[in-house]
């Protein structure tokens, strides 16, 4: 949750100029003391009171739409889910980052993998209770020309940590050479070194937990994550959770159960989720050619967002326009004094290279979308862009307590 402050920060005034040119934001004093998200309730969290205080807020806030859906982001805990629907809103859009996190420590949990953490944090636990352990490894460190890196010591109820600290245990030769000292090993009691297989065990899973180690930074970083990223980064950690012939046992189990912990929140049985974020994607320039699906579904996207906007016009629209005129008119934003210089990629761009047709900042499609609110043939498309990109700018939004 951002602090009330930023009622008053310069870019997130901006930002609201730049959605809706005529609002005018509560002060800090409002949020502070009437701010709906910091609601307290002393009744149980059933889903039938959790729903009342989500009907609440619609009604409070005026965001119910005639011609739109309300969707909601959550984390993903069964009694919040049957809250939103039972207070009547759609799609329910799980946190993206909590289901990475779900779904890493899924992959955590496999056998071989449990019993390697298990050794490693051992090993960290001894190195940070022993001074005399700790003094020598920075011994060796020196002697080896290694960094002068601290073990990082893991927490259970988040996988990052689990990462990081198998990361730094690679890292650090110097590890193995100081267990090995007779000064160290006659105190090292339930101790079991590294082999050889869990050292490459080690450095398998490290590889292939980069994705979502990547997408979390990314998420956690970005000061304008829009709902149109979710299908992307989901195709691009599913790509990265595929097979291959040359691994072990162990990563295939690991990546399978990471796989399918992350697609079941996102699944293509909920059609009316999965229709809302390609959308979402599409309305965004960056990902607007949809290239993660197949052609006959990235058509059935565009035909149903033309025919949905077509419904709710209420004067004559342009259909279409063509993928050349917007290249050039984003190309032509992307140039503009006011814009990021064209040679700095964001993270997203590393992330998702494959699915950009340029590299775009965030801000300069929202804007391009403002400039189009006003005019004949795109108000109706600006609109509904608007409404996917902006409702999910917050993607690990907590529940209301």
């Amino acid at each position: 949750m951002r602090p009330f402050s930023v009622a008053e920060n310069e870019g997130f005034i901006n930002l609201l100029h730049v959605l809706e040119p005529h609002y005018e934001a509560p002060s800090r004093a409002h949020f502070s003391q009437n701010v709906l998200q910091k609601q307290t309730t002393f009744d149980s969290h059933t889903s039938d009171n959790l729903s009342e205080i989500l009907k609440g807020a619609v009604a409070e806030w005026r965001i119910s739409r005639p011609y739109a859906p309300v969707p909601v982001t959550t984390e993903n805990a069964r009694n919040i889910a049957n809250a939103v629907i039972a207070a009547g809103l759609s799609p329910h859009i799980r946190c993206c980052a909590r289901t990475i996190n779900l779904a890493a420590q899924k992959g955590m949990g496999v056998n071989q993998m449990s019993r390697l953490l298990d050794r490693v944090r051992k090993i960290v636990t001894f190195f940070h209770r022993s001074a005399a352990a700790a003094a020598l490894l920075k011994d060796k460190q020196k002697m080896l020309q290694l960094p002068s890196h601290k073990l990082v010591q893991d927490v259970a109820t988040r996988w990052n940590p689990s990462h990081d600290m198998l990361e730094r245990y690679l890292e650090q030769q110097a590890v193995f050479s100081a267990l090995t000292d007779k000064s160290v090993k006659k105190n090292i009691k339930d101790i079991v070194t590294l082999s050889d297989i869990d050292v490459k065990l080690g450095g398998d899973v490290v590889q292939l937990l980069k994705p979502l180690k990547t997408v979390t930074l990314l998420m956690s970083t970005d000061q304008m994550p829009t709902i149109s990223m979710v299908m992307p980064l989901k195709h691009r950690i599913l790509a990265s959770m595929k097979h291959s012939s040359s691994e072990s046992e162990t990563v295939k189990e690991t990546k399978s159960a990471i796989a399918t912990d992350f697609e079941d929140p996102y699944s293509d049985a909920d059609r009316a989720l999965i229709e809302f974020l390609h959308v979402s994607t599409a309305l965004d320039p960056r990902f607007k050619s949809l290239p993660f699906l197949e052609e006959a579904t990235n058509a059935a996207v565009f035909r149903s967002l033309t025919e949905r906007i077509l419904d709710n016009c209420s004067h004559p629209v342009q259909a279409q326009t063509s993928r050349e005129e917007t290249d050039k008119e984003i190309a032509s934003s992307s140039s503009a004094s006011d814009g990021p210089p064209r040679a700095k990629k964001a993270p997203i761009a590393e992330l998702l290279e494959t699915y950009f047709q340029q590299h775009h900042h965030p801000s300069l499609f929202l804007r391009w979308w403002k400039k189009r609110y006003n005019t004949t043939n795109l108000c109706r498309a600006s609109q509904w862009s608007l409404i996917h990109l902006c409702d999910g700018r917050r993607m690990n939004n907590s529940f209301p307590t």
